[in-house]
């Protein structure tokens, strides 16, 4: 699962302590290592909770540097085609120390920037911080399913996996966004940008932001928020009308989703809940492992209320 933070800053208004003591909040999400960045002049630091999935070695912990030091990543999810880009990256001459995705990402934005990002297959959430430009980039992925926090107020900008590192890194308590109840209230869910407190935001999915670390951020909330995808030309592009060739197709496509999803250095499960959806997963993923078995697990909370 793994977690990131991290903060710029333009009055140097946070410590190493400060950063470390908010990160250990989500400890749970990344129980195998931790690591963190800090710029020398104290305005920019990076702070990353591990679960180790692909390349289990300390070499493939973070936060990462290029190879020519320049670049600096943390990064939460994973990039399920990972292979075919590393790849691409090896016919160019690329030199890779690392089996993880972790290191494609950054090793393809050295050579790219955000044009990499559209053609990155996975889910994720991560920061690239250039030490030599002094250039924060962050980005989320496709469809929001890795989840992304911005906190701004005069002088400093945070960005965290969850909330409460951002309470615990401020130190105080934030004021509840009231235009965010009705939502949550009527939906169930509080749709971004909105989230329960003021001065925070969801980072928008499928987009990116460039931040200059001297750039002054305001209360109001003055990034610019750059898409790199658009669902609408996906649809323009597949037009199939005939029923059978649609059949064909979603077969073709959940098979290898699947797929690219068993990659790992650790053993693989599913979580099956006796629905249509995990339990077309559960057997797609044991066709495609053959003799090798498959772990599930049902999920029932407080004493099986909820059970699945």
């Amino acid at each position: 699962m793994c977690g990131i933070a991290g903060y710029v800053s333009t009055n140097n208004f946070f410590s190493k302590e400060q950063l470390k003591e908010a990160v250990s909040c989500i400890k749970y999400r990344g129980p195998d290592a931790e690591g963190f960045y800090f710029s020398p002049n104290g305005k920019v630091g990076l702070g990353h909770r591990r679960l180790s999935i692909l390349d289990v070695s300390s070499g493939a912990n973070q936060p990462m540097f290029s190879g020519n030091g320049r670049y600096c990543i943390v990064f939460n999810g994973e990039v399920y085609n990972f292979i075919e880009l590393k790849e691409q990256l090896l016919d160019k001459g690329a030199s890779l120390k690392t089996t993880s995705d972790t290191e494609v990402i950054l090793q393809l934005f050295v050579e790219k920037g955000p044009a990499c990002f559209a053609g990155m297959n996975g889910m994720f959430a991560f920061a690239i911080f250039d030490t030599q430009e002094k250039v924060l980039t962050i980005c989320r992925d496709h469809i929001g399913i890795k989840p992304l926090f911005l906190y701004q107020d005069d002088g400093v900008l945070i960005f965290a996996s969850e909330l409460k590192v951002i309470k615990s890194l401020i130190g105080k308590e934030l004021s509840i966004n009231k235009k965010a109840i009705p939502y949550f209230l009527h939906l169930g869910f509080i749709p971004q940008p909105l989230t329960i407190y003021n001065k925070t935001t969801k980072f928008p999915s499928a987009h990116y932001t460039q931040i200059l670390v001297n750039k002054t951020f305001s209360n109001e909330g003055n990034i610019e928020f750059i898409p790199f995808w658009k669902l609408e030309n996906i649809f323009e592009k597949e037009k199939i009308r005939d029923v059978s060739a649609a059949k064909i197709q979603l077969e073709k496509l959940l098979i290898d989703t699947v797929q690219k999803q068993l990659i790992s250095d650790v053993p693989i499960g599913t979580f099956l809940s006796g629905g249509v959806d995990s339990s077309l997963v559960t057997a797609l993923a044991a066709k495609i492992l053959g003799t090798q078995k498959i772990k599930t697990f049902t999920i029932a909370i407080d004493e099986g209320k909820f059970n699945e």
